[in-house]
């Protein structure tokens, strides 16, 4: 498939096709989902991987680029993990939204 974003082409491929460009896990889980799900991948210089390079770069609109986030807190002495979709024009509400979602006291970035 390709994506046309003036002024630059991008060449996305099947997610499966490309396990280099994913996290082990992330590999691992689409692997094991059946039917296998539709998702596209496609590389990028490293120098764009901030998303403010990227959508320049690409001339992409803020509000339809988004980032994941991986937040974490714990509760009775076990790990809660959340990953969290944020449209890059918005703000991720750690302190608020995604505590209450895990039901911890304390939610924070993972590296």
């Amino acid at each position: 498939m390709t994506w046309t974003l003036l002024p630059t082409e991008i060449e996305t491929a099947p997610a499966i096709e490309r396990p280099e460009l994913l996290a082990a896990p992330v590999f691992k889980a689409l692997r094991q989902l059946s039917p296998s799900p539709q998702i596209d991948v496609f590389s990028i210089d490293p120098d764009l991987a901030d998303t403010a390079a990227l959508v320049e770069h690409y001339d992409l609109n803020m509000s339809a680029c988004g980032n994941c986030v991986l937040v974490a807190g714990s509760r009775g002495g076990k790990e809660r993990i959340a990953a969290c979709v944020v449209l890059a024009d918005t703000k991720a509400d750690v302190n608020k939204r995604v505590k209450k979602l895990l039901d911890v006291r304390k939610a924070s970035f993972m590296p």
